[in-house]
């Protein structure tokens, strides 16, 4: 059966951006912090997938619509890294679950992403032009000096904070922030969203206590000028050239707090520089077996709130807190899958190999035919 025949066209285009990924990123070899993402997406597609159709099916049966479900989850980036899960068995679900799940996933995804779902135009709009403008004219923006002091401070606050999101989510950083845009506004500049969010799960991290981050979110709205900014459906964020001499505007809101001035912007990256510090005193010394267990505890801790709303506990049994013993076999599998990809590459043209890497995931969705 050929790629598209007798499958939802939508499924089959997701699964199409998804293969554009694999294909035009590291051809088959995945990245490796703090140990290869793809040991820890086989470890949480043990459990996660079923997870969360139970969780969404919960929910359908309690009169929540489409729309409210999409605004439960973490935004579009976290849940396209859905996606992948049927790069390895969807463990515990029949054929049916399987289509749901998929399809719920990509109605999440189109829910914040109403134009463009996987980004293929290289924007992640999730606001509307008019809420663009909206925050483009609101008061509160700080204009960086010529010596560009505010715009390095700035840069430094991101990328303190982009480290805390991948330690804190063990790799899996879009489930503590979303960036998003770019939006052109009318006079020239372009808008470039940060929103950081899940930053303080005490309940799995001891040190993200309220006294360590007396904040639970922070969004950091830019405007530039002269700068092409592109960003994928994973969140993945380039620009043309350095962001520093493009920037001409910046707004920064912790909580609802607007930061009103460069020394409180300062003040702002001490404090981050403060919390990364005890973040990494925390996990030094960290074996592989530490990291699984925080993967698999962190994922149950991002559905504790829709598991709130069904009146179910949250937390995480022991027998799948065990999976994290479970080295040999996951090494194995995840050799095994980078070798399935590869093979599917190698030698092709990049149109092959794409169409390859679609079908290997339509054949696990459709039939449970792994490619490995």
């Amino acid at each position: 059966m050929g790629t598209g025949a007798g499958y939802s066209p939508r499924i089959v285009d997701a699964y199409t951006a998804v293969s554009r990924h694999v294909v035009a990123g590291a051809r088959g070899r995945a990245p490796a912090w703090p140990f290869s993402i793809l040991e820890t997406t086989i470890f949480y597609s043990k459990f996660f997938s079923k997870e969360l159709i139970d969780v969404m099916k919960g929910l359908e049966a309690q009169g929540y619509g489409t729309d409210e479900i999409a605004r439960l989850f973490y935004g579009p980036s976290a849940v396209s890294h859905w996606l992948y899960l049927a790069g390895f068995p969807f463990e515990g679900l029949s054929r049916e679950d399987v289509l749901h799940f998929i399809e719920r996933t990509i109605d999440i995804v189109s829910f914040w992403r109403r134009t463009d779902p996987f980004c293929l135009e290289w924007r992640n709009a999730i606001w509307t032009n008019r809420q663009a403008r909206e925050s483009a004219s609101r008061p509160g923006f700080l204009e960086p000096a010529p010596d560009g002091g505010l715009a390095k401070v700035v840069g430094r606050i991101n990328m303190v904070a982009w480290q805390y999101c991948l330690l804190l989510q063990i790799g899996h950083r879009n489930y503590s922030h979303e960036f998003h845009g770019p939006y052109d506004l009318e006079n020239g500049e372009s808008l470039f969203v940060r929103e950081y969010f899940n930053l303080r799960p005490s309940e799995i991290w001891a040190f993200a206590t309220h006294e360590a981050i007396p904040f639970q979110r922070m969004t950091i709205i830019e405007a530039y000028e002269g700068l092409e900014i592109k960003v994928d459906m994973f969140n993945h964020m380039l620009a043309s050239s350095s962001l520093t001499p493009h920037l001409r505007r910046v707004m920064i809101l912790v909580d609802d707090s607007i930061v009103s001035n460069e020394k409180r912007a300062g003040d702002l990256l001490d404090n981050w520089i403060g919390i990364i510090a005890r973040a990494n005193e925390f996990v030094r010394g960290y074996s592989k077996e530490d990291w699984v267990r925080k993967v698999i505890e962190m994922k149950y801790w991002l559905l504790r709130h829709q598991k709130r709303i069904l009146g179910r506990d949250w937390g995480c049994p022991a027998e799948v807190v065990a999976l994290a013993g479970d080295y040999a076999s996951v090494e194995e599998m995840s050799g095994r899958a980078i070798r399935g990809q590869i093979a599917r590459m190698k030698g092709y043209s990049e149109e092959d190999a794409i169409a390859n890497i679609t079908q290997m995931y339509l054949d696990n969705i459709y039939e449970g035919k792994m490619y490995f």
